[in-house]
């Protein structure tokens, strides 16, 4: 008499779930991933927008100080003093 052996070796029934609990546990590890990558991208895009800001207010100031080069000493104080035209134009330009 031949006794049959079967391939299939049966898993007990606490195991029956793991590879349900492993799928699970890979999507909130690469959930964490994409939420730090989007956190990345809005830090680098508001260091952006300042960076912007800053080499603008370094250009109109180089183009102030380039003014007050080409201006005569004697009409600095009058014209970028206190209440001075070209200060006023620039001021409003802003």
């Amino acid at each position: 008499m031949k006794v049959r052996v079967s391939s299939r070796k049966s898993r007990p029934a606490r195991q029956s779930g793991s590879y349900l609990l492993e799928a699970l546990i890979a999507i909130l590890i690469f959930a964490f991933g994409v939420l730090g990558l989007i956190g990345l991208l809005g830090s680098s895009i508001r260091v952006t927008n300042d960076a912007r800001y800053r080499s603008e207010a370094a250009n109109l100031a180089n183009a102030m100080i380039a003014e007050m080069w080409t201006t005569t000493p004697a009409n600095i104080v009058t014209e970028f003093g206190s209440g001075g035209t070209k200060l006023s134009a620039w001021t409003t330009k802003s």
